[in-house]
């Protein structure tokens, strides 16, 4: 069992899902779960009922294979990070927390409609035995401009997943009208991944941000579908959107529809930019100190649909020039930045 070629190591503490484990979580949970059995298989293992991957003969027998590499949950990052065994001492590590923040399972605000974990930064470093080593850590946290949760409806009936921190619930029609972009083809994106259901979506949350930057101070944020606040930047690179502001600088060499396609592209990506600039400012604002910085635009799902804010805004020499010599008239356009307080 690889990834791209790569061996997958699994911790000899990780805890075994069973299908009774699925079966239990339908039957006992009533505040809205995906129902994948990783809470009743926690649960068990605290209970030291679980089987763990070290013991279980069936991951044995993949080991003994050389598909997987079970690896002491406690020596295998202090191995890596100070390069003992295969290990140079020199290689990136990404720890991605399960869930949101909004989710963890202390949180008492949103209790009992959680996760069955606590999703912060420091839990993960204690998770993997790397707490002695917070001053070499980097967080990231990666955003929406539309919160979301899971459906109501799943595989156990109708059971409420919770609200959104006093945010209005809207629809994928609402966020479609104000973005552009077409509800059919983003419904049929909006299926989760577990349970195949169409999530819920919300306004952005005040609230549930600020606490989210108070509890993992993230060195820096990712703004992913960005596409959300402009349709018109959906699917961009870092070179296309440099491109795009190189064109516009030179709109009067263009066909009328080239200019209107360039412009409309230029615009979303100042559309965007200005979104963060606003989200930035308020929060900063609010909290009194540095605590978002906004680095990374996701506008679609490949690895290359982003766009490096730095970047761009060193390759615009002058970005505010670059609007006022705008061919199209944008106070007739309805694509503004939406960013509500509640």
């Amino acid at each position: 069992m690889t990834l791209n070629g790569r061996k997958l190591y699994i911790a000899d503490t990780a805890a075994v899902i069973l299908p009774q484990h699925r079966q239990s979580e339908m039957q006992d949970i009533k505040s809205g779960s995906t129902f994948s059995g990783a809470g009743a298989a926690l649960v068990d293992k605290v209970m030291r009922k679980s089987p763990l991957v070290g013991g279980d003969e069936r991951f044995l027998e993949l080991e003994k294979q050389g598909l997987i590499q079970i690896v002491s949950s406690k020596t295998f990052f202090p191995m890596l990070y100070s390069g003992f065994g295969p290990f140079k001492g020199n290689e990136n590590i990404l720890v991605e927390l399960s869930q949101g923040d909004a989710l963890s399972l202390n949180n008492s605000a949103n209790y009992p409609f959680t996760t069955s974990r606590d999703c912060s930064p420091a839990q993960a470093l204690k998770d993997i035995h790397a707490s002695g080593r917070g001053f070499d850590v980097k967080k990231y946290c990666v955003f929406r401009p539309y919160p979301i949760r899971i459906n109501n409806n799943s595989d156990a009936g109708y059971i409420y997943t919770g609200d959104f921190d006093g945010a209005n619930e809207i629809t994928w029609k609402e966020v479609c009208l104000r973005s552009g972009l077409n509800v059919v083809e983003i419904e049929k994106l909006e299926h989760t991944t577990v349970t195949k259901r169409l999530r819920r979506v919300s306004e952005f949350c005040i609230k549930q941000f600020a606490e989210m930057l108070l509890d993992t101070c993230p060195d820096e944020c990712f703004v992913n579908f960005a596409q959300y606040v402009n349709g018109n930047i959906a699917h961009l690179t870092n070179a296309q959107a440099k491109q795009i502001q190189k064109d516009f600088l030179r709109w009067e060499y263009f066909s009328d529809e080239e200019i209107e396609s360039v412009a409309n592209k230029n615009f979303a990506i100042e559309n965007v930019f200005g979104y963060i600039e606003n989200i930035e400012e308020f929060f900063n604002d609010l909290l009194g100190g540095k605590f978002l910085t906004i680095t990374k635009i996701g506008t679609g799902a490949k690895l290359s649909e982003t766009i490096d804010r730095k970047s761009i805004c060193q390759a615009a020499d002058n970005r505010h020039a670059i609007n006022n010599i705008n061919p199209l008239d944008y106070s007739d356009k309805t694509n503004l930045p939406h960013f509500e307080i509640q």
